[in-house]
């Protein structure tokens, strides 16, 4: 009978920074940004869902906002996990779990991406192609395109067993032949992204800035420009939580990356409940203002009506 080597006792994958301080360094600031970043989602959850029990009546910054945190509660409670089983035996997790860690961690992270993706694809086609993007009822079509893609993937990287140790934390297993294909195809995916959202950002905010110096916004495309911009803001955020892994992604392509690398990448990547938090913030105070400007839209008009009664 063949016998099963675990991750926890197989030299092939030495865990990164051990022994030595950068690994406790490596693991402690991981799970301080997660703690700070779950803190903040779970506040940020209640604070949604204080007025009203369902989300799919809430604006759709709203229900953006409500997604990304989802995923990222999703996604702390793992990696906390996994931080915490390899700061107890500094080795990573046994095989199974580590997989299941793995598998969970890239389902939540594609699931950021693609919301992402998607809110900057919505406000390019409000500003750019004037067209409103129908979500479906209960944003279904959002949800399955969100987190089927990212489920079909994590099981079809479990089918083919490339989840596990990665050296950090439980990913892409380091002693399967696949492995750097794989890698290759994730980061090339990010960078994908990434640049996309930023292409996406800069179109969109070229055309409202040339339709708002013409002076001939009508009221259609004001409403559309000011959900947009609110859009932008979910871009803006996810290039802040991402850069420090697109820059390790394209230092990949070159050598191997450095422990300080990694760290970066734990501290900013682990930060989306905080993004999220801030996003949210500002998505609360703009639409403060649009129901403050509708209200004194209505008295100017309640005014005149009662001017022109006494004329």
């Amino acid at each position: 009978m063949q016998s099963t080597t675990t991750a926890s006792n197989d030299p092939t994958v030495p865990v990164m920074g051990y022994p030595g301080a950068e690994f406790y360094v490596l693991h402690i600031i991981g799970l301080v940004s997660l703690g700070l970043s779950l803190s903040l989602s779970i506040f940020t959850q209640v604070s949604l869902m204080k007025k009203e029990r369902t989300v799919f009546t809430r604006p759709i910054g709203e229900r953006l906002v409500f997604y990304l945190t989802i995923s990222d509660l999703g996604y702390c409670l793992n990696h906390i996990i996994d931080h915490t089983w390899m700061l107890a035996i500094s080795y990573h997790p046994p095989d199974i779990p580590c997989a299941i860690f793995a598998s969970i961690l890239n389902l939540f992270v594609f699931s950021q991406s693609l919301i992402v993706v998607f809110t900057a694809f919505n406000a390019f086609m409000m500003v750019v192609k004037e067209i409103k993007v129908e979500l479906g009822k209960y944003d279904w079509k959002l949800l399955l395109y969100a987190y089927g893609i990212p489920f079909s993937i994590s099981l079809g990287v479990a089918i083919s067993n490339h989840w596990g140790p990665s050296g950090a934390w439980c990913f892409l297993d380091k002693r399967k032949p696949g492995e750097k294909v794989l890698s290759i195809i994730v980061a090339a995916a990010f960078i994908t992204v990434f640049f996309s959202n930023i292409i996406n950002y800069g179109l969109v905010w070229m055309k409202i800035k040339r339709v708002s110096a013409s002076m001939a916004t009508t009221t259609s495309q004001a409403k559309y420009h000011r959900t947009a911009k609110v859009m932008m803001l979910f871009v803006a955020v996810y290039i802040a939580q991402w850069w420090a892994y697109i820059g390790y992604a394209i230092h990949g392509f070159v050598e191997v990356q450095p422990v300080f690398w990694v760290a970066v990448v734990s501290t900013f990547s682990n930060l989306g409940g905080l993004f999220n938090f801030i996003t949210y913030t500002f998505v609360k105070k703009n639409q403060q203002n649009v129901r403050d400007s509708s209200s004194d839209e209505g008295q100017t008009v309640e005014r005149r009506t009662k001017s022109y009664r006494r004329y």
